[in-house]
């Protein structure tokens, strides 16, 4: 501030909405940590499979602390992840919860992405570093939280999406893949970039710029690289 200049005054009305969204924010980022925390010891899939439960038996059958488990469950129930009954005092998983939480194959599932956020922290100081040198920070650098979340998010999408509605959105490229001959696939030293090589072939480049942005384009290629992997090591 420049000497002499007259210090703003502090707007209530404008604070107090900052700090709403302030609490919002760290609410946020500490369920994030509960959510990777429920997934990595199994509670959201021990609770999907035994349906409505207390938090004593839950800990039983997950050999888990009775009332940090309670605690947990309760953080979740609050936050909408877990559902609660309190007239049998038993918490459970609505359908649509198991498909974010419980269900690794499920288009809808969630839990990745928190695996992913959490690299960032990880991360903070070499990108600390970066912003001190200028220099990039290489991929291959990042926490390993970011690729298993990136897998684990993106996957059940390319799996619901590459043979139901990509392939087919690309003119002729179904008909190709099916008259490729399968043989080809089943050679043990097929490796992502012979793939690669193979999706050039099937998707042509004037094809493939009809997709509407890159962000697809790279969708389907990874997709198509994934798929092409699991034919290759069929028997």
């Amino acid at each position: 501030m420049l000497h002499g200049a007259v210090k703003p005054s502090l707007n209530p009305d404008a604070l107090n909405k900052l700090l709403g969204q302030m609490v919002n924010d760290l609410g946020a980022a500490v369920n994030g940590a509960l959510v990777v925390l429920g997934d990595g010891l199994g509670i959201y899939t021990a609770l999907a499979d035994c349906g409505p439960t207390t938090s004593q038996k839950l800990a039983e059958r997950t050999n888990l602390n009775e009332r940090h488990l309670r605690e947990w469950l309760s953080a979740q129930a609050a936050s909408g992840y877990v559902s609660y009954d309190a007239a049998s005092e038993t918490f459970f998983l609505t359908a649509e919860q198991t498909a974010v939480f419980a269900d690794p194959n499920s288009p809808a599932a969630m839990t990745g992405g928190f695996y992913g956020i959490s690299s960032v922290y990880h991360d903070e100081p070499l990108i600390a570093e970066s912003f001190r040198t200028g220099a990039g920070l290489p991929w291959g650098k990042h926490h390993t939280c970011l690729f298993c979340g990136t897998e684990r998010f993106f996957r059940p999408g390319y799996q619901a999406n590459i043979n139901e509605n990509w392939i087919p959105a690309l003119d002729g490229v179904q008909q190709k893949l099916m008259a490729y001959p399968l043989s080809s696939w089943r050679r043990s030293s097929l490796n992502l970039y012979s793939m690669d090589l193979i999706c050039t072939r099937l998707l042509s480049r004037q094809r493939f710029a009809t997709l509407r942005n890159s962000k697809s384009r790279t969708s389907i290629s990874v997709s198509l690289r994934r798929k092409s992997f699991q034919v290759a090591t069929m028997d």
